[in-house]
């Protein structure tokens, strides 16, 4: 982890004031003055004011978010950061859309929230419709076409019952499942994430949040 990331994490400081306590000198590593890019190693002593800065543990944790609830850090009482509690600044892995409900993934470990940002990493979701599921939606909602500029990957789309389909993307756009289904001639009315990768929703209970060990 560069310097600059381990101190705003570690100090649980913002941007401004990172910046500002490299710019006045105050943070060292090992005793000396070091660059914000420099990588901290295992055994290095990082201090501000020359007190020690020591990591905290990397946690991960799955959370059953409720529709209606924003999925990022914003300082709003719908955040989801504002419904559970916990000693640690966690980030999400992906964002789940406000109206959507089901599982999000949580850690202060950054390289594994960027593995698992990864493109090549499957999310299943259950996606109930408005209207009855035809062949048209099944071809159709599984096709790529562009949002924002930028093309998305082909998904699986399964018919489950009548009104209900699974469907499993490699890439996460913006409202991409709630466009894909509009221009497939129908409308969502509810949608639920159960995995990301390996990790499942399963009896989880709305607002629940479990730790999980990584691996």
């Amino acid at each position: 982890m560069r310097l600059y990331k381990y101190i705003k994490v570690f100090a649980n400081m913002t941007q401004h004031e990172v910046s500002e306590a490299f710019d006045n000198k105050r943070i060292k590593v090992n005793g000396e003055l070091q660059n914000f890019t420099y990588i901290v190693r295992e055994n290095d002593v990082v201090s501000l004011d020359d007190k020690i800065i020591s990591a905290l543990p990397f946690k991960y944790f799955l959370y059953y978010k409720p529709r209606g609830v924003l999925s990022d850090l914003k300082d709003s009482m719908d955040a989801y950061h504002k419904l559970i509690s916990f000693d640690y600044k966690l980030m999400p892995v992906g964002r789940l859309d406000k109206d959507s409900e089901g599982l999000m993934i949580l850690s202060n470990d950054g390289a594994f929230i960027h593995q698992m940002n990864s493109d090549d990493i499957e999310k299943e979701y259950i996606v109930k419709l408005k209207d009855p599921v035809n062949d048209r939606l099944l071809k159709e909602a599984s096709q790529s076409f562009v949002v924002k500029g930028k093309t998305t990957k082909e998904m699986k789309v399964e018919k489950i019952d009548e009104y209900t389909i699974r469907m499993i993307l490699f890439d996460g756009r913006y409202h991409q499942i709630r466009r894909a289904i509009v221009l497939a001639g129908n409308t969502v009315i509810n949608l639920k994430r159960i995995r990301v990768g390996k990790y499942l929703l399963d009896d989880m209970k709305i607002n629940e949040l479990r730790e999980i060990k990584k691996g």
